[in-house]
C-alpha cells in the first residue's frame, strides 16, 4: 500500500472516531437533559474554585461516574462534567431546588435534587455539605441525609 493511500485510511478512522464519539456526548446531554439545563442554568463566569473534583453524579438517567465537579456558593450550585464532553458547566440558584430525597447512585445511597424538570443526584458525602444551603432546609421539604 501506498503512503497516501494508509494517510488517508488513517485520517477516515481518526475523523470518524472523533464523530462517534461527539454523537453519544450529544446523545448523553440530550437523554440526561443537560442541555435544557444549560439553556436554563447557563454559567458566566465560572467559580474560580471547584470545591469537589471527581464525583459522581446522576442527571435524570444518565450517570456521570467520577467525572463531576462541583463549587458550593451562598448563592448557587455549581456543577459541570469532564470537559471531554464539552458540556457548558451550569449555576443552579438554591431557591430552584424544589425538595430533596433519597435515591442511590451506583448503589450506593444518594440524594436526589428536584430542579423543575430535571433531578440531579448526588453522593451523600456532597450532599450533606449542599444541605445547609437548600430553601427547603429542614424535615418540612427535604429528607434528612
Amino acid at each position: 500500500m501506498s503512503a497516501p493511500f494508509v494517510l488517508l485510511i488513517l485520517t477516515t478512522c481518526l475523523v470518524s472516531l472523533y464523530a462517534g464519539f461527539r454523537a453519544v456526548a450529544w446523545l448523553f446531554a440530550e437523554l440526561s437533559g443537560w442541555h435544557k439545563l444549560e439553556s436554563r442554568y447557563a454559567c458566566n463566569p465560572e467559580p474560580q474554585l471547584w470545591t469537589h473534583r471527581r464525583e459522581t453524579i446522576r442527571v435524570n438517567s444518565i450517570r456521570f461516574r467520577r467525572c463531576a465537579d462541583a463549587a458550593l456558593q451562598d448563592d448557587a450550585l455549581y456543577l459541570r462534567v469532564s470537559a471531554i464532553f464539552r458540556f457548558r458547566p451550569i449555576r443552579i440558584p438554591w431557591a430552584h431546588v424544589v425538595t430533596a430525597q433519597p435515591d442511590s447512585v451506583y448503589g450506593r445511597p444518594a440524594m436526589r435534587l428536584n430542579i423543575s424538570d430535571a433531578g440531579i443526584v448526588v453522593d451523600l458525602p456532597l450532599y450533606t455539605e449542599i444541605y445547609p444551603h437548600l430553601p427547603c432546609h429542614g424535615p418540612h421539604r427535604a429528607s434528612q441525609a
